[in-house]
């Protein structure tokens, strides 16, 4: 999920905004919690591969380059 809509130039905000985790992790459970369980196992599975070699998240993560 993104935080900020940049491109619309709404918040003020200039540059890229890359997928924001912790965000994520929220639709996870909001997935879960209405009974979309295969969504959710789908996203969670999807986040926890974003983990570096020592199971850490960064805030924003780039899909493009996995970094």
């Amino acid at each position: 999920m993104h935080r900020y809509r940049t491109a619309a130039k709404l918040d003020g905000l200039t540059g890229e905004e890359y997928p924001f985790l912790l965000c994520s992790f929220w639709l996870v459970e909001q997935y879960a919690r209405s009974g979309r369980v295969l969504d959710a196992g789908r996203l969670m599975h999807r986040l926890c591969s974003c983990a570096t070699d020592l199971g850490l998240l960064s805030e924003e993560y780039d899909p493009a380059t996995g970094r």
